[in-house]
């Protein structure tokens, strides 16, 4: 049976129409994993890294209060107040779901210094992703990866980007980004706090309960993988780089 390349998956879906609320306030970008993911690496995540513009308080609220309509919450709070001022203003991310669901999570913070401004003023659609959201450019988020987090995963994320846009990729660009002086903001705590939330979850349900949350998601990455190789191998080159992909793994 062929496969719906249009089809849009839980993952496709959760970020369309969270940053199309966000839009309406704020330039954002998408960035990190998800990138990677939206790229075909068929990878867990439990979160999409959102940064946006730095805004006011004011304009947050609305911001806020739009997506509470829509039907997302904030998981560290309901009060738009503490979530600015103890959390993003304190230069801390914030969660937000959709209510009545623990996964995907989408995690927002403000523009943190020059560099996350950079990458909105030089933000992307990519249209190899098959999704109308902007992306930082491949060349930061590459440089990031291979100069700054350096994680196993995260070199393996740049060496799939690397393959696929090798014809196009701008090494200086890349050199450019790797600034080794920049702050780098690890993990902050309302990770821990979800990783400890999702444990209680599982350990208080039976997995017939917790595995309704958890399949969809995982289903959904796979179909966002193969749906980006099917538009992939339509593009000049697409079939070799798809190989050189397989090979990576």
């Amino acid at each position: 049976m062929k496969r719906e390349i249009k089809e849009r998956t839980i993952l496709d879906k959760f970020a369309e129409d969270f940053v199309n609320i966000v839009e309406k306030h704020a330039k954002y970008i998408i960035v990190s994993g998800f990138v990677a993911i939206a790229h075909g690496r068929s990878r867990g995540t439990e979160d999409i890294d959102l940064i946006i513009e730095r805004i006011g308080k004011d304009e947050f609220k609305e911001m806020n209060n739009d997506l509470l309509l829509a039907g997302f919450e904030c998981i560290q709070s309901e009060d738009p107040d503490v979530i600015y001022d103890d959390y993003l203003n304190d230069k801390t991310s914030v969660r937000y779901i959709r209510k009545g669901h623990f996964l995907p999570e989408m995690e927002l913070k403000l523009a943190r210094d020059e560099l996350d401004e950079y990458q909105i003023r030089t933000r992307k659609k990519l249209p190899l992703t098959g999704l109308d959201i902007y992306f930082s450019s491949i060349e930061m988020n590459i440089a990031f990866k291979e100069e700054l987090l350096r994680s196993e995963k995260d070199i393996d994320d740049a060496d799939h980007l690397r393959i696929i846009y090798s014809d196009v990729l701008d090494e200086n660009e890349i050199t450019k980004s790797a600034n080794p002086q920049v702050e780098v903001i690890m993990r902050d705590k309302t990770h821990s706090e979800q990783v400890i939330r999702w444990a209680k979850y599982v350990k208080s349900h039976p997995r017939s309960v917790w595995i309704k949350e958890v399949k969809p998601f995982i289903d959904s990455q796979i179909i966002m993988a193969n749906n980006f190789y099917d538009r992939l191998a339509k593009t000049q080159g697409g079939i070799e780089k798809i190989r050189k992909l397989r090979d990576l793994r």
